[in-house]
């Protein structure tokens, strides 16, 4: 998830992003800027990288564009703003499931399809299985076409369990398995899993 901007500039200059709350959801790599060969100004590429909102309001960064060398003065402040939409509201009923496992599909960046399509009734995801009337265990009347279990596989992702699995109420049994290049990362688990009551069986592989 990421975004380029072009900047053009005589001067070598750090990025420094700001924030409205205390998420830090922005990224600037490192950027070169080249000002020892040909004429000035000189354009280099900004490639920032950004996480999704959980949140279902907007939310607004800033980038401030400074000089970087004590002797370098701009004329006036340089500034980047970049908002992001809300996410979508995820009610506490059926289709805040539906739409929970849509969303943690897309966060995780799945290149399996896990069964899931929009064409279809959630029932017929093979992904999950839901909570039925006459389950021995069933933790509430309301519970009744709820996700119990989900199970995801082959997915890429650097940012660990998606937020909205906290919305999964009465979800019994996470597993995800499968993430790409996993030597390579350290994915943190997140403290949603811990505010799932009735989870009885997680599986991370």
């Amino acid at each position: 998830r990421w975004f380029e901007t072009e900047v053009t500039t005589n001067i070598e200059f750090s990025v420094t992003p700001e924030y409205d709350g205390d998420e830090q959801w922005l990224t600037a790599k490192k950027h070169v800027v080249d000002l020892d060969r040909g004429a000035r100004p000189r354009s280099t590429r900004l490639h920032i990288e950004w996480k999704m909102n959980p949140e279902p309001t907007e939310r607004v960064a800033r980038l401030l564009l400074q000089a970087r060398n004590s002797d370098d003065t701009l004329d006036e402040p340089v500034i980047i703003t970049i908002r992001q939409h809300a996410a979508p509201v995820i009610e506490d009923n059926r289709s805040g499931d539906s739409l929970a496992v849509l969303t943690i599909f897309d966060r995780l960046e799945c290149w399996s399809d896990n069964g899931i399509s929009t064409d279809k009734s959630m029932d017929e995801w093979e992904c999950l299985r839901l909570w039925r009337a006459n389950d021995v265990s069933l933790p509430a009347a309301e519970a009744v076409g709820r996700v119990r279990d989900l199970d995801l596989s082959f997915f890429r992702t650097e940012e660990g369990i998606p937020q909205e699995i906290r919305y999964l109420k009465y979800l019994e049994t996470l597993s995800l398995f499968g993430n790409t290049n996993t030597m390579l990362k350290s994915i943190p688990m997140g403290e949603e899993v811990c505010d799932l009551e009735y989870l009885k069986d997680l599986r991370v592989a």
